[in-house]
């Protein structure tokens, strides 16, 4: 399976303004209110085409199942009341169907996305810039501010607002802001001419464990590195002409 770049239209600040009171349920003892628009969600989710189903997860009933469809140990509404006694991976899967409300026209950089970073690297762009153009900021900020960068291997210790997460995703996604973007763009299109005119020589003959046939395999990598320079502009430039955040993340595909 290829690592693959993804990306959504994305209204952070609707769901930060829907999640806000939500968290401060939880935060006071009580994990109704998530349920109840976690279940509008899933009843306004179209079954067969939900926007995250290619990513690895699935629509499950949470009044009797959890967030990978196994039945779940108690009823639900006996935990509803003490958040305590509901798995973090549950209350992220009910957090991810209000989330992907939110989303909207898939997007992103493709299989080709670390060639770019490789040669954005060797340009003299830093490890965090590169790593904001293909992560952006952690999701889990959204809920809470000062969480911290979201672990790539989860266990069942680690708190809800990290479960926010695409089943097939490697760590977890994360959003980019209108100005991040508009930073982002400005960066990319600098880089254009010196990525136009990137000598495929510097590919060497092996990128990790796989051979690169010289010169013709080096031509091949540029190619590619080309067209996820230009698919990342488009996304980019997509978010901005529709005066939208992203959110992003790498999936197996």
């Amino acid at each position: 399976m290829a690592l693959t770049h993804r990306a959504f239209l994305f209204d952070s600040q609707a769901f930060r303004e829907k999640a806000a009171p939500l968290v401060a349920a939880l935060d006071s003892g009580t994990a109704r209110p998530l349920f109840e628009v976690a279940l509008q969600a899933l009843s306004q989710a179209d079954q067969d085409r939900w926007i995250l189903s290619e990513y690895g997860s699935s629509l499950f009933d949470i009044h009797k199942l959890n967030f990978v469809g196994l039945p779940l140990k108690e009823p639900v509404e006996e935990r509803l009341e003490n958040p305590s006694r509901i798995d973090s991976e549950d209350i992220g899967y009910w957090f991810l169907l209000v989330f992907s409300t939110f989303l909207r026209r898939h997007i992103g950089i493709g299989v080709d996305f670390s060639i770019l970073g490789w040669a954005l690297s060797k340009l003299g762009w830093k490890p965090k810039t590169v790593r904001l153009l293909f992560d952006g900021t952690p999701t889990s900020v959204l809920l809470k501010s000062t969480s911290q960068r979201q672990p790539r291997l989860l266990s069942g210790l680690e708190p809800y607002w990290f479960w926010i997460r695409p089943s097939h995703s490697q760590g977890g996604g994360g959003w980019l802001s209108k100005a991040q973007i508009s930073e982002l763009r400005d960066r990319l299109q600098l880089a254009g001419e010196p990525l136009r005119n990137f000598d495929p020589e510097r590919f060497g003959d092996r990128w990790g464990l796989m051979p690169i046939t010289v010169p013709d395999g080096q031509y091949d990598y540029l190619k590619r590195l080309h067209a996820a320079y230009e698919r990342a502009n488009q996304m980019l430039a997509v978010a901005q002409q529709e005066n939208s955040d992203l959110y992003m993340l790498r999936t197996y595909t």
